[in-house]
């Protein structure tokens, strides 16, 4: 374990092996009252990563009542494509600082430390999702803001969708996620995956998406602790191929789908129509919901689909570290830290 002062905060990389995994967990527990935070998925969602191990930072203070760890830093690696270029990249979420240790420079220290590991690391592109309070924060270190993440509905029921929506007048409620009726297990014909991939490559050009394949699939939907979710496919002999990857919650008085990924060989084909006939039959949702980015790709099929407009944008800022060439984000809800 390395660590570098700052004034009463030293600040210290986390491992797979450090006992300090255990206590970042009961922080973070502790500051957003989640229960999904412990090891395992620390573990799971940092270092089973098929992008590499990520960047974890604790910062620690030491006064009269001893040295304790005061924030917690992480930066999610990640990976774009960019055409045939792999784009190394993280993402910062999973951040707290006690609650007697703001206003110290904790926040600061530690994301010092950060932009720095990721330089060393080579991450060429770093991106996140920040709440208003902390977009204004990104902003003044000089990231750059983006199209952000449109949200988009498709009402199944919609009079009971319509009747809700006066309930909840201008805040949409948060997410209670559930269990999927038919949760993914992760198996997926790998041939017929990679097959419907490469004739989507097309459709995004030189658009930076996530790196996908199967392994990238299994860890992220397959294999993710203390949430399940479920997978419709379509990839018949000759037809246009496509997946879509979803999760379920109660919001509100609604049963929710989110759509979390989705592609298709050919877009314009209808293969948004009928996987997300196959959802409504397998969860009987009383609407579903997709977020995207104005340069992904497949927004007219969903649009084609049934999805409307809902008139809300999530913030999405990037920074680029030194001699990278901006480019636009292909992004869904998979491709942030939505746990």
């Amino acid at each position: 374990m390395t660590a570098e002062s700052s004034g009463a905060v030293s600040v210290a990389t986390i491992s797979e092996e450090s006992g300090s995994l255990r206590a970042a967990a009961a922080l973070l527990a502790e500051v957003f009252r989640e229960d999904h935070f412990d090891e395992e998925y620390l573990k799971w969602k940092y270092f089973e990563n098929p992008f590499g191990e990520s960047i974890l930072l604790s910062a620690w203070v030491t006064d009269d009542s001893g040295r304790a760890m005061a924030g917690f830093r992480s930066f999610w690696r990640w990976r774009f494509r960019s055409g045939p270029v792999l784009v190394d990249a993280a993402q910062p979420c999973d951040t707290a600082v006690g609650g007697k240790y703001r206003r110290r420079g904790v926040f600061a220290a530690m994301t010092r430390a950060a932009l720095d590991a990721a330089a060393a690391k080579g991450v060429d592109v770093l991106f996140n999702n920040p709440n208003p309070e902390s977009e204004a924060g990104y902003l003044k270190m000089g990231w750059r803001e983006t199209t952000g993440l449109h949200w988009y509905g498709k009402p199944v029921r919609r009079a009971k969708v319509a009747r809700e929506f006066v309930t909840w007048g201008r805040s949409r409620p948060p997410l209670r996620w559930t269990r999927p009726g038919q949760s993914w297990d992760g198996t997926v014909d790998d041939r017929l995956l990679a097959s419907v991939l490469d004739e989507a490559a097309g459709a995004f050009g030189s658009i930076l998406r996530t790196s996908r394949d199967a392994r990238f699939y299994r860890w992220r939907y397959g294999k993710a602790p203390h949430r399940a979710y479920g997978l419709a496919a379509t990839h018949a002999a000759g037809e246009p191929g496509g997946f879509l990857f979803y999760g379920t919650g109660l919001r509100g008085g609604l049963r929710e789908v989110l759509i979390l990924d989705f592609i298709t060989s050919r877009p314009g084909a209808n293969t948004a129509k009928k996987l997300v006939r196959e959802v409504i039959e397998a969860e009987n949702p009383d609407w579903i919901t997709v977020a995207a980015t104005a340069a992904f790709p497949f927004l007219n099929d969903l649009r084609g689909a049934g999805f409307l407009s809902l008139l809300k944008t999530a913030s999405v800022v990037v920074r680029h570290m030194p001699g990278v060439v901006p480019a636009p984000l292909a992004l869904t809800l998979g491709d942030i830290d939505t746990f």
